[in-house]
């Protein structure tokens, strides 16, 4: 990848950054992180009651 053209290596950047863009959305990614600590939360209720 050193050696690679920059155009060529400007290419490569754009179709990561746009593959990041598809595969991660921070809506998604906060709202299942929040079901997370949820979920945990709720098992530490559970634990202190038995």
């Amino acid at each position: 990848a050193l050696q690679s053209p920059a155009d060529k290596l400007e290419q490569m950047g754009r179709v990561g950054a746009e593959r990041v863009r598809q595969q991660h959305d921070a809506a998604r990614e906060t709202s299942q992180l929040a079901a997370l600590f949820q979920s945990y939360l709720e098992s530490l209720q559970g634990q202190a009651t038995t």
